[in-house]
């Protein structure tokens, strides 16, 4: 979800679980973990994001992932609020 099997990103993520947040292994912590790695400064995501800049080609190739992304979680939370929406109406009746 977060890493597509990314090692270093999948070890942070252990890491910072286990000292940073106690070692507790719910996916609220998962988050906190993957939260608290994006805000800190890492020479990984710097070189990721000059590159990005750098590069007209890989740029619009970002932009289009992050949009179609985007896209795709609109429509997965859409569906998912529809899906309340219908079993509310449902058991209401």
């Amino acid at each position: 979800m977060f890493t597509s099997g990314y090692p270093y990103l999948v070890s942070d993520i252990c890491k910072t679980v286990d000292e940073k947040l106690g070692a507790v292994w719910t996916e609220e912590s998962i988050y906190m973990a993957v939260k608290s790695i994006l805000s800190e400064k890492t020479t990984l995501f710097e070189d990721v994001i000059k590159n990005i800049e750098n590069n007209e080609e890989i740029k619009t190739i970002a932009n289009e992932l992050l949009l179609s992304c985007l896209l795709e979680t609109y429509i997965k939370w859409k569906r998912i609020l529809l899906c309340r929406t219908t079993d509310k109406r449902e058991s209401a009746s």
